[in-house]
């Protein structure tokens, strides 16, 4: 089974020890002590969670969190900030910056862990309901570009047959046009025979008459 993977920062090594040890069992758990050494590995691996204290020795917590968001690979990333202040404008202040959850010091094992299962089945239910939408956007997509290319398709179809109606009524003209040239031919050459005729019975009474 594959665990789903925690990066734990916080500057207090007893805090460190605390949560590695009560969460190795059910997660692969990763834990640093200072802002410099979580930008080094933050996105060596695919975490899946991150717990963070606010007030670290060589950074912020929440300059940390800003960070790790701003990265479209931990997009639907939680992030758990540690902290020792529970008044609400503070607390508000967290989410209003990105924050996902928080705890309070001293931390209670068994809320964090609770808040860790809740928030990673948040954040695989917004997967899902991006990737799905991200999906049927591309279906809609692809059907629009469909009905396109069949309306082309159809168009085309539609001025093939009229091209093809007009063709075969020129063709029609064309013929009737030849037939009538050669009736007017025939006709023509009976007139010169009925003249050439006339023009012969005219020549013989002459030859009579003299």
């Amino acid at each position: 089974m594959i665990k789903d993977k925690i990066l734990v920062v916080d500057d207090d090594q007893t805090t460190l020890t605390l949560l590695g040890d009560y969460f190795n069992k059910d997660y692969d758990v990763s834990v640093v002590s200072s802002y410099n050494k979580a930008i080094e590995i933050y996105d060596k691996k695919d975490f899946d969670i991150f717990i963070i204290d606010i007030s670290l020795d060589d950074g912020d917590g929440i300059e940390l969190s800003k960070i790790i968001k701003s990265n479209k690979k931990f997009e639907f990333t939680p992030i758990i900030i540690i902290s020792q202040h529970d008044e609400t404008d503070y607390i508000e202040k967290l989410f209003n910056l990105g924050v996902d959850d928080y705890i309070i010091k001293p931390i209670n094992l068994k809320e964090l862990s609770i808040r860790i299962k809740r928030r990673l089945y948040v954040s695989e239910y917004q997967k899902k309901i991006y990737y799905d939408y991200k999906e049927l956007n591309q279906q809609l997509i692809d059907l629009s570009n469909e009905i396109e290319n069949n309306k082309i398709l159809k168009l085309s179809e539609e001025d093939y047959q009229k091209n093809e109606s007009k063709f075969k009524e020129n063709s029609e003209k064309i013929y009737e046009n030849i037939q009538n040239t050669q009736i007017f031919d025939k006709k023509l050459k009976d007139m010169k025979n009925k003249l050439n005729k006339q023009k012969t019975l005219i020549d013989n009474v002459k030859k009579f008459l003299n």
